[in-house]
Parts: structure tokens; sequence; C-alpha cells
């Protein structure tokens, strides 16, 4: 008997664990700092922080644009936002507080993978040049296809400032050089299929192996100089060049 009414309280722990946890991600409203912002072929990928730990919520898409200023401030001045979701899904916004900025590390983390030519890479025999690292969610699909046509158009521009472009996603080497050849690129695609780089860069897309929409500028020491969580797949190569002309100028 007092085994099974051990047993009976462990189960009564367990699920109010679950209870609670599933109240505070789900059905619930959360409140914390944009962390970061990422543009999907849906909508956009929230990641939240607060005291205790991150959230990810995706498709904000249909949410006003009075909202989408809100989720846009939040990441760039630190204002505290609420955000009332279910299932993930945002399904309102409302801002509240101002917070101090946050402090991001700038080392690189270091990675080897295939590229679309079934090549090795390694992120380390890039020390002494600058490197266009960005993310993508999807090889082929509209707006990757426009940010992947960009890069090549603006290719010389930025090779001109020491700087190459590698893109990154989860897809398979097969569909990175499907894509590459596709669209004639002129710069290398690399195959992240386990998502376990996006990871190292947190950008991966939350309960999905995807990357999020994330551009990153790493200096000749191998330190990241630049992050870019908010991209627009269009002007994401005119804003690389623009920004590695203002980071070599600060020399």
């Amino acid at each position: 008997m007092k085994s099974f009414l051990n047993c009976q309280k462990v189960k009564q722990i367990i699920v109010s664990f679950l209870f609670l946890f599933s109240v505070s991600v789900h059905g619930a409203t959360v409140e914390g700092i944009v962390e970061g912002m990422g543009e999907l072929e849906n909508g956009y990928d929230i990641k939240l922080k607060n005291d205790k730990r991150f959230f990810s919520y995706s498709n904000a898409a249909s949410r006003p644009d009075s909202e989408i200023e809100l989720l846009k401030e939040s990441k760039e001045k630190g204002t505290t936002v609420k955000l009332s979701v279910d299932d993930r899904e945002i399904t309102k916004v409302e801002s509240t507080t101002l917070r101090e900025g946050s402090k991001v590390a700038d080392l690189a983390p270091s990675f080897t993978a295939k590229t679309h030519e079934n090549k090795d890479f390694s992120l380390s025999d890039r020390k002494g040049k600058w490197t266009v690292l960005y993310f993508y969610p999807k090889a082929d699909t509209p707006g990757c296809t426009k940010q992947a046509c960009a890069f090549r158009d603006s290719i010389k521009v930025i090779r001109d400032l020491n700087a190459d472009v590698f893109g990154i996603s989860t897809d398979s080497v097969k569909d990175q050089a499907a894509f590459h050849k596709k669209h004639n690129l002129s710069f290398t695609l690399l195959a992240d299929p386990t998502a376990v780089i996006a990871e190292k860069y947190d950008a991966k897309v939350f309960g999905v192996k995807m990357a999020k929409r994330w551009t990153f500028i790493i200096g000749p020491d191998l330190r990241i100089r630049h992050i870019d969580e908010g991209v627009d797949p269009v002007l994401d190569a005119a804003n690389v060049a623009k920004k590695l002309k203002e980071l070599q100028a600060k020399k």
C-alpha cells in the first residue's frame, strides 16, 4: 500500500510539472526581451529571453504591423514585451518596460562541414581573411533564392574587401549542389544536415531541423564582428558589403 501511494505521489509530481511547463509555454503569456527575430518563409521566428530561460516562437506573420513593430523595438532597444501564445504561435504582443543592453560573445564557434562539391571545409582555414557566414532555412525556396542570387551578383564587391561568402543550411550536399548549379552561384554552400552547426551559432529554429535566416561577419581573427538576426534576403548582400567597409575602416 505504501509503495502504491509513493507511486501515486510521483505521478502527481510529474503531472504537476508537465502542467506547469505547458502553461508557461503554451496557451499563456510569456514576458521577456526579443533576442532574435529571424525571417522565415511564412513569417518570423521570435526568440524571447526572460530571467529563467529562452523561448522560441514561429509564425508571427499574421500579427498586426503595430505588434511586429513592438517586437522589432524589443530587439533593437531592449524593451520587454509580453507574448500571448498558443502552441508556439503568437496571438498577441504587448510592450512593457526597458532593460539594459546584453553582452554577446564574439568568438566564432569552430566547425567543419562538407561543401556543395562534397569537399571539406573548416572555419579555422579562414584565419587571416574576412568571412561572411549566412544561415538560411531551405535551398531553392523563394526567399533563399533571392538572398543567394543577391550574394552571387555582389560577390566581386565583397571579395574586393578580402572577404568571401559561405551560405549554410540544413540541406544535404546533394540539395546544395543542385541549388548551386540551378542558380549559377559563385560562392560556396555548406551542408549542415544534422543542424549541429546551426545549434552552435544559436541559429536553429526551435523544434525544427531548420536554420534561421541569420548572417554573421567573422573577422580575420575568427571573432564574430557582426550579427544580423533580422535579415532581409534581398538586401542582405548589400548590407554585408556596407558593414564590411565600416568594420574595416575601424582598424
